[in-house]
């Protein structure tokens, strides 16, 4: 638990030393637009390290925060992928997809092999069910925007989808299992809805979160876990709590608005394939202190390599295929 609370202080600390380094010319960004999504994804994934960190010391008060980045994740997915098909119209799809997850996810893989390789040891690939879900929301939308007709009732078909993720998967999916739904019907219903932005909307969210969270605690409540009472619970309360995070990083920008977020937002999946990787049980050593800062600075140097080394792959195949005129959209 100590050591939870420090490195949470620690992060707080670099983070208000972003805000009060940052540049004066910030602007101020429209809702849902990329400025304020790269935020919010930011903060998601600044969630989901402080969730992991706190398990690896042992802690579960943490582990909400891990849920909500990864509700945030999808619903940012959700809305992503439906804004793109509207100007797009799904061109280069997969193409677009495979740079995003799978090349960063197969450079960490092959630096993985290599350091098992010198240090002799057993060849371990780390795996993630985030990635295999999110393609699996992937080949639905897929689906959705090819076959013809069959967008105009993406609802119906999403619905019963979520349905079955929501009876068939495991907590840990069945808990996000309306997440990227929500985000498509944020694009099509609710992105120009200035009714989201009153304060009721805020207050409503914030006691719908708080409330379900309580609940959570009651031992009657805790001992039927895996319950269809119990996920339902899950989903709602990790739902409002991502929403709410996502209304109030548009509402109070100069609190939101900083470097370190928008590194964070700009190399998200990044970020949360290597924190997760090894470099975890570097809190775990005997001087936890070190092993923070440690941690902390790995992880943002080889998020960061990786992201650099997509961006410039992607730029040097669009560079090639610029003479058939085709762009990785």
């Amino acid at each position: 638990m100590k050591q939870t609370i420090i490195f949470i202080v620690l992060i707080i600390i670099l983070y208000f030393i972003n805000i009060i380094i940052k540049k004066n010319n910030n602007k101020e960004y429209t809702f849902l637009s990329f400025e304020h999504t790269n935020i919010y994804r930011g903060l998601a994934t600044l969630m989901i390290i402080i969730s992991h960190v706190g398990s690896a010391y042992g802690t579960r008060i943490t582990t909400p925060l891990g849920g909500v980045g990864v509700a945030i994740f999808l619903i940012s997915a959700g809305f992503g992928l439906n804004e793109s098909y509207k100007k797009s119209k799904g061109k280069n799809f997969w193409t677009k997809k495979i740079f995003r997850v799978f090349f960063p996810y197969l450079l960490l893989i092959c630096i993985d092999i290599i350091i098992d390789i010198v240090m002799k040891e057993s060849i371990s690939i780390p795996s993630y069910w985030y990635i295999g879900f999110i393609f699996f929301w992937y080949f639905v939308f897929y689906l959705l925007i090819k076959i013809p007709k069959i967008y105009d009732k993406k609802y119906i078909i999403l619905g019963i989808i979520s349905i079955c993720v929501f009876a068939f998967t495991p907590e840990i999916q069945s808990e996000q299992a309306i997440s990227f739904t929500l985000g498509i019907y944020i694009s099509d219903k609710l992105k120009n809805n200035e009714k989201l932005l009153k304060n009721r909307t805020y207050i409503f969210l914030i006691i719908l979160g708080i409330t379900l969270l309580i609940i959570k605690q009651i031992p009657v409540v805790r001992n039927i876990q895996n319950n269809l009472i119990w996920n339902i619970i899950q989903l709602i309360m990790k739902l409002s709590f991502a929403f709410l995070i996502i209304l109030l990083t548009y509402k109070y920008q100069k609190v939101f608005t900083n470097i370190m977020l928008k590194i964070l937002g700009n190399a998200s999946f990044e970020f949360y394939i290597v924190h997760y990787s090894r470099l975890l049980n570097l809190v775990n050593s005997e001087n936890y202190i070190l092993g923070m800062m440690l941690f902390v600075i790995f992880t943002f140097i080889l998020s960061e390599l990786l992201y650099i080394i997509t961006k410039k792959v992607k730029k040097e195949i669009e560079y090639k295929l610029s003479k058939n005129e085709i762009k990785l959209y």
